[in-house]
């Protein structure tokens, strides 16, 4: 894939979809969502080591979705950001991987690319995969 590649949905962006009724973003960017800090709120610290890897744009909004800030209250989207897939290398030891979005599973079986890169952060983690079946191989 290269910068501005869809990939998440079925083919031409139709179901299924990973970002559909559920999904994250990072606590900075939450925090950048956020127009009003209420008076008695702590605000977080954002974590480091957070790496963005990919971004879940919905340029239309269905009826039912919902943007929140950090505290819960209703806002605007980001041109659309629903949600980030992300690395993150954290301070004390250890990474995370994080797709950003609940249906990431459900497009495995209809979006090659999405398998890939899958693949591609097991290896980074040095975690062994098998790519002839649905499930990791032992070492």
């Amino acid at each position: 894939m290269k910068n501005g590649d869809t990939f998440g949905h079925g083919p031409n962006g139709e179901l299924p979809r990973a970002v559909g009724h559920e999904w994250d973003v990072t606590t900075a960017t939450l925090m950048r969502m956020t127009l009003h800090v209420p008076r008695d709120a702590d605000p977080p610290e954002t974590q480091e080591g957070i790496e963005i890897i990919a971004e879940g744009i919905r340029e239309l909004p269905g009826p039912l979705d919902a943007y929140l800030d950090f505290f819960e209250q209703p806002v605007e989207s980001l041109n659309g950001l629903s949600c980030e897939m992300i690395v993150w290398n954290r301070p004390r030891g250890g990474k995370v991987f994080n797709a950003g979005a609940v249906g990431t599973s459900w497009v495995l079986q209809a979006d090659d690319r999405m398998g890939k890169l899958l693949a591609n952060v097991l290896a980074a983690f040095s975690i062994p995969y098998s790519t002839s079946g649905p499930y990791l191989s032992t070492p």
